[in-house]
């Protein structure tokens, strides 16, 4: 909302939010005759321990951003303040083979026993205090060349302050053809899992963590062929440093990991309004010694399209294909295969500015599953963790 109605080169957004939310993660452990010091392995994946860790927390976020333009300018100055905490927490630890269920409505151990204080998943009483500035110029220096920069800095409570830069040039050369040319600094602040989780098995934090640095450079270049029609191709190379991992359970900071690869669209409407997308992606992760990362899928495409079949109905589809996924170092079982993930969604809009949706998820029931990795007694599980078959779901967009 514009709280301040500034002139008409400077214009105001202010905004207050107020949320609550669950985040969390699951692993499947090893299988569950191991417990029962039968070291024997089992093929049925309902065997195995799942163990899993959620946390509740709240957050209010206050923003204030300021924007100034004219015609050689556009220049964004943005101040944040932020408030976060957990609220609670929940433990997970079940066997579906045993008649057990997911319930994360209370925060209760392996025996049923109430997690609290020294006992339970993540350390009480902590809380995160963040503020933040930026600001963001775009010069227009002349009909062919725009020169973006930009520099943020973030304030933790919990682990000190952080700057983010960019800086990009946007060359045009005609009316089909643009190259963009961009560097950008960022970082990424450790989550409550990683910083404070003090879970019995394979969960826990480490409060002296530092941020996630990541360098990117790209370049790209954007063609149109026609005006309907329009293809994109970008290069990049990113570099991130103090890697968050995960060692013996206990998360720390790792070596550097650098990604390169590169990404081709093209997208289409028709003389019908129809939308039509493909996107490739490749990458190629490395460790700081030169080495493949695995558990990273080096190939991605994707087929979208928006089908209005009248003024009221759309029919949206999507189809995304993963490639195959190699191993960790010491994982005897062979590479996760590749899948197919579609979706099909009908969308009525009514004429009060009300859309209602059905839509089908994973059309194609594939099998699609979650890498595991090796814990730190030194087993694995025989299966990994499934992730969702075919599924449905609705919902309804109302706009006033």
């Amino acid at each position: 909302m514009d709280l301040l109605g500034l002139t008409e080169k400077w214009s105001s957004y202010t905004n207050l939010r107020y949320r609550e939310y669950i985040a969390g993660t699951e692993i499947r452990l090893f299988p569950y005759t191991i417990l029962e010091h039968d070291f024997s392995t089992s093929d049925n994946p309902d065997d195995d321990l799942i163990v899993g860790l959620h946390i509740k927390e709240e957050n209010i976020k206050f923003s204030q951003r300021f924007n100034y333009k004219s015609d050689f300018q556009d220049v964004k100055i943005v101040a944040e303040a932020a408030y976060s905490r957990p609220i609670d927490s929940y433990y997970q630890q079940y066997v579906i083979s045993m008649g057990d269920e997911q319930n994360i409505s209370t925060n209760l151990g392996p025996y049923g026993e109430e997690l609290r204080g020294d006992y339970n998943i993540i350390k009480e009483g902590i809380d995160r205090k963040r503020w933040a500035c930026a600001v963001e110029d775009m010069l227009f220096l002349n009909p062919k060349f725009i020169v973006v920069g930009g520099v943020r800095y973030d304030n933790y409570s919990d682990f000190g302050s952080n700057w983010s830069y960019k800086a990009s040039l946007l060359y045009k050369a005609n009316m089909k053809n643009s190259f963009k040319f961009l560097f950008q600094h960022a970082f990424r602040a450790p989550s409550w899992l990683e910083l404070y989780s003090i879970t019995p098995i394979d969960f826990k934090g480490n409060s002296s963590l530092s941020p996630e640095v990541i360098d990117t450079y790209e370049a790209g270049w954007v063609f149109y062929p026609g005006i309907s029609s329009k293809i994109k191709i970008n290069g990049y190379y990113s570099k991130i440093s103090n890697t968050i991992v995960k060692a013996n359970g206990e998360y720390e900071n790792g070596g550097d990991i650098t990604l390169q690869g590169f990404e081709a669209s093209w997208d289409k409407v028709t003389d019908d309004a129809w939308q039509i997308g493909l996107n490739y992606s490749y990458t190629y992760p490395k460790d700081e010694n030169g080495n493949e990362l695995p558990l990273i899928a080096h190939h991605l495409i994707k087929v979208d399209a928006i089908v209005p079949v009248t003024d009221e109905w759309r029919v949206s589809t999507t189809a995304l294909g993963v490639s195959s996924r190699s191993r960790e170092e010491g994982d005897l079982r062979e590479k996760l295969d590749g899948y197919i993930d579609g979706a099909v969604s009908v969308a009525y809009k009514t004429n009060k500015n009300m859309e209602i949706w059905v839509k089908c998820n994973n059309i194609f029931d594939s099998d699609i599953r979650y890498p595991s990795e090796i814990n730190s007694a030194g087993f694995y599980y025989v299966d990994d963790l499934p992730r969702y078959g075919r599924f449905w779901s609705f919902g309804i967009k109302k706009s006033w």
